[in-house]
């Protein structure tokens, strides 16, 4: 009975920490799930990114090679005044 009784004494205890185990696995588990979702979505928002800078620098490099729309709007506007005055004579 004496040696019953420690048995008691010590299974208690290991299945409290059984127990305790098992959830610190299962938050272990979801932890990573959620981890690699994160990875994933960090990859495909890196791909967009490296689109987006890959896209504003052609239009940077068109840009550049435009002129400046000052320069075309005041042309514009001497070519419509000289219209203009070319109806008005």
């Amino acid at each position: 009975m004496k040696n019953t009784n420690k048995c008691h004494v010590f299974t208690h205890p290991a299945e409290r920490l059984e127990a305790q185990w098992s959830g610190v696995e299962s938050s272990a588990r979801g932890r990573h799930a959620e981890l690699e979702d994160m990875l994933t979505e960090c990859g495909r928002f890196d791909d967009r990114l490296a689109d987006l800078d890959h896209w504003l620098t052609g239009v940077e490099g068109e840009l550049a090679m435009d002129t400046p729309a000052n320069i075309n709007t005041q042309r514009l506007r001497k070519q419509n005044k000289v219209g203009n005055l070319g109806l008005g004579s």
